[in-house]
C-alpha cells in the first residue's frame, strides 16, 4: 500500500503541473494581445518552464509503474480503477533516456548507461500493456535493473531521483562513469546555463548601471560643471529668442517663494500657490501654472544621476541634514565617498538642480507672457532646455549605459543644426565677439591646435609668461566636435565620440593599447611618483602594492606607472579631481591655475608659455617622423 500511497501522490503531483500549464498557456495567450514584447518573453519563459513540469510529471508516473510487477491482486486493482477513471494518463514509450549533457569517452561502451536504457525501455513497455487483458506481471523488468553492481545501481538509483524530483535541470543526469569528469562537465554547463539566463544578465547589468550612476554623480560634481551649466541653460535660451530678463525674474519669484515655504514649514507648492492667491500677480500665476505641471526636477542634473532613494538605503553612513524643530525639512545625505548621494556630489548636484529649474521656469514664463498656452510653455522648454525623458528604450539601454551623457549631445547636436539655419545671425555675433576680443593681439607663430579647438580665442592679455587663450563651453561647439568635415575628418570625429565612453570601457582599453584616445598621447610604462590624492588614502597604496601596482622606492617614496595612474584617476573621478586640485607632480603644479578656474569657475586657460611650444613642437615632430616612417614601409619594405 505504501508504493500505492506514493502514485497518489504522484498523481496530485502531476493534476496541478497540469492545471499550471494550463494557467501558463492562458498568461501567454493574455499577454500577446496587450502585453509588450520584454514581458511576452517572461510568459514564454514560464510556459516552457511549466511545460518542463508537466513532462517530468508525466515521467514521474511512467517510471512509477514498473514498481507493480511486485504489486498484489488488490493493489493491481486498485490501479486498474484510478487508471479506468481517468486519473492516470496513457503513456507513450521512449526509446531513449536524454541525458543532461554530451557523454564524454562515448566512443567505449557505457555499461551502466546501456543496462538502464534497456531496463526503462522494459519498464515503459510494462507500463503501457499493465491495463490489457491477460498480462501478468514478471521478472524481467527486476533481472534487467538490478543485475548491475553496487556502483553502477547507484548511479542508475540517481537518475530515478533526478526524475521523481524537482532537479534544477528535471529527468536527465550525467553517467559518464567519471565521477570527476561529470563534476567538470556540470559545473560547464551550469556556467553555459547562466551566460545563457536573462535573469543573470540582469544582475549583471543591474550592477553596471549602479557603477554608472555613481561615476556620473562624481564627474558631475564640481562648482565648474554648475557654472558651464548655467551658461549652456541660458545660451539655448537665448538662441530661441526667450528673453533673459524672465529668467532673472524667475530666479526672484524663486528665493521669495522658498523664504515662505521655509518660514511657513510647507512646500514649495503650497507656498507659491498662497502667495499667488495673496499678492494677484500675473507672473506669479504663471509660475504656480508651470508649477503644477511638473516643470520643476527634469533636468540634467537630476536626468543623468539616477538615485534609488528609499528605505532599502537607510543605512548607516547616512544623516539628516536640517532642523530638527521649528520651521524647515531635513535631508537625507550619505558620508559614503562610493555612493551617488554622497553629502559633496549631492550639494552640488541641488545646485545645479535648482539653477535649471529656474531656468526651465523662466522659459515658461517668457512663452506664457506672450499669449502661448501651457502646452506652448512645455514644448518650448522640451525644446531649449531638453526632454531628458524622451528616448527611446534601446537608448535607454544601451547609449545611455555606455556614453554617461549621452543624453545631452543626442538632444543638443540637432537643436544646434536647427538654430544655426534659422539664426544664422546670433551665431555671426559669436564670432564678431571673437574678432573684437583678439583685435590689437598678434597672431603667434606656435599655438597647439588644442588651445584653438573648437571655438579658441586669444585674450589681450598674458599671464605666467604666455599669451592667455580660452575655449569657452558653449553648447554650439559639439558641432564641431563631431563634424565629420572638419580638419581631421572621420577619424578626429570618431575619436571624439569616443572620448566621450564611459571611464569603465575606455579607460581599460586605452591602457591595453597604451595611448590616451582623446589628445594621443602614449604611455611609457615607467615609474612615477604616485599621486598625493592616490597615495593619501588610507590603505589603499598597501592593497595596490599587494596587487603588484605600486611599489615603494628605497627612499620610501610610493611609486606606480603611468597608465596605473591614469586607470584610476578616471575610473574614480573625484581622485582626479583633487590630483589636480592637490598637486605633488611637477605637470600638475605648472597647470594648477588652470585647473583650479577649470574645476571651480568652469572657465578654460590655457597658457601659450615657452615651455608649452617648445613641447608641443616636440610632439609635432615625432608626429612627422612615424608618418615618415609609414610612407617608407608602404613603398620600400618587402617583409
Amino acid at each position: 500500500m505504501a508504493r500505492l500511497e506514493f502514485g497518489k501522490e504522484l498523481e496530485g503531483a502531476h493534476t496541478k503541473a497540469a492545471t499550471n500549464l494550463d494557467k501558463a498557456k492562458a498568461e501567454v495567450v493574455r499577454v500577446k494581445k496587450y502585453g509588450d514584447a520584454e514581458a511576452q518573453r517572461a510568459k514564454n519563459h514560464l510556459e516552457d518552464i511549466a511545460w518542463l513540469e508537466k513532462e517530468a510529471s508525466d515521467r514521474e508516473l511512467r517510471e512509477w509503474a514498473h514498481f507493480l510487477e511486485t504489486a498484489g491482486d488488490d493493489e493491481l486493482a486498485e490501479f486498474h480503477r484510478l487508471l479506468g477513471e481517468g486519473r492516470l494518463f496513457s503513456v507513450e514509450p521512449a526509446t531513449d533516456v536524454i541525458t543532461r549533457e554530451a557523454r564524454a569517452g562515448a566512443a567505449r561502451p557505457n555499461r551502466v548507461e546501456q543496462a538502464f536504457k534497456d531496463a526503462m525501455n522494459k519498464v515503459q513497455e510494462r507500463a503501457v500493456g499493465l491495463d490489457r487483458p491477460g498480462v501478468v506481471p514478471d521478472e524481467s523488468v527486476r533481472e534487467g535493473l538490478f543485475s548491475l553492481n553496487a556502483t553502477e545501481r547507484g548511479i542508475a538509483q540517481k537518475a530515478l531521483k533526478d526524475a521523481v524530483s524537482k532537479s534544477e535541470w528535471g529527468p536527465w543526469t550525467l553517467m559518464s562513469g567519471d565521477a570527476a569528469l561529470d563534476r567538470d562537465m556540470l559545473n560547464i554547463i551550469d556556467a553555459f546555463a547562466k551566460i545563457n539566463d536573462h535573469e543573470e544578465w540582469g544582475l549583471l547589468w543591474k550592477g553596471w548601471n549602479k557603477v554608472q550612476t555613481y561615476l556620473k554623480s562624481a564627474m558631475i560634481a564640481t562648482p565648474g560643471f554648475v557654472q558651464r551649466n548655467i551658461f549652456g541653460a541660458f545660451f539655448n535660451a537665448w538662441l530661441d529668442g526667450v528673453n533673459l530678463n524672465e529668467i532673472v525674474s524667475s530666479t526672484r519669484m524663486t528665493f521669495r517663494i522658498a523664504r515662505e515655504a521655509s518660514d511657513k514649514n510647507i512646500s514649495f507648492l503650497q507656498a507659491a500657490r498662497g502667495l499667488a492667491k495673496s499678492a494677484d500677480d500675473a507672473d506669479l500665476r504663471s509660475y504656480v501654472q508651470l508649477l503644477e505641471v511638473g516643470v520643476r526636477g527634469a533636468g540634467q542634473a537630476v536626468s543623468a544621476v539616477d538615485l534609488g532613494i528609499g528605505l532599502r538605503n537607510a543605512r548607516s553612513m547616512e544623516l539628516l541634514v536640517g532642523r530638527r524643530s521649528g520651521a524647515g525639512k531635513q535631508y537625507s545625505v550619505s558620508v559614503k565617498p562610493w555612493s551617488p548621494r554622497f553629502a559633496p556630489y549631492q550639494a552640488v548636484r541641488t545646485v545645479n538642480s535648482w539653477v535649471e529649474d529656474v531656468v526651465r521656469l523662466g522659459v515658461g514664463m517668457d512663452t506664457l507672457r506672450y499669449g502661448g498656452s501651457v502646452d506652448d510653455a512645455l514644448a518650448r522648454i522640451a525644446k531649449s532646455q531638453f526632454d531628458y525623458d524622451e528616448l527611446t528604450q534601446f537608448e535607454r539601454k544601451w547609449m545611455k549605459s555606455i556614453f554617461p551623457f549621452y543624453t545631452w549631445t543626442r538632444k543638443n547636436v540637432p537643436y544646434q543644426l536647427q538654430q544655426i539655419m534659422k539664426h544664422p545671425s546670433k551665431y555671426n555675433k559669436l564670432l564678431s565677439a571673437k574678432r573684437n576680443l583678439e583685435l590689437g593681439t598678434e597672431s603667434e607663430k606656435v599655438v597647439p591646435d588644442y588651445f584653438l579647438e573648437p571655438f579658441g580665442i586669444r585674450l589681450p592679455f598674458t599671464a605666467k609668461g604666455g599669451t592667455v587663450y580660452t575655449a569657452p563651453d558653449i553648447p554650439f561647439q559639439d558641432l564641431g566636435r563631431y563634424d565629420p568635415f572638419q580638419r581631421g575628418g572621420w577619424k578626429k570625429a570618431t575619436t571624439n565620440l569616443v572620448a566621450s565612453a564611459s571611464p569603465l570601457l575606455k579607460a581599460p582599453l586605452e591602457v591595453a593599447f597604451g595611448k590616451q584616445v582623446f589628445n594621443g598621447i602614449p604611455f611609457r610604462g615607467r615609474y612615477q611618483k604616485a599621486p598625493a590624492a592616490i597615495s593619501g588614502v588610507p590603505f589603499l597604496m598597501d592593497a595596490l602594492s599587494l596587487s603588484g601596482v605600486a611599489v615603494r622606492s628605497p627612499h620610501g617614496e610610493w611609486k606606480m606607472r603611468d597608465h596605473h595612474i591614469y586607470l584610476i584617476t578616471n575610473v574614480l573621478p573625484t581622485l582626479g579631481v583633487i590630483r589636480r586640485l592637490l598637486p605633488n607632480e611637477p605637470k600638475y603644479q605648472r597647470n594648477f591655475t588652470r585647473s583650479l578656474m577649470s574645476t571651480m569657475f568652469g572657465m578654460s586657460a590655457n597658457f601659450n608659455t615657452p615651455q608649452v611650444q617648445s613641447n608641443w613642437l616636440t610632439q609635432q615632430r615625432y608626429e612627422r617622423l612615424f608618418e615618415r616612417n609609414d610612407r617608407m614601409d608602404i613603398i620600400s619594405r618587402t617583409r
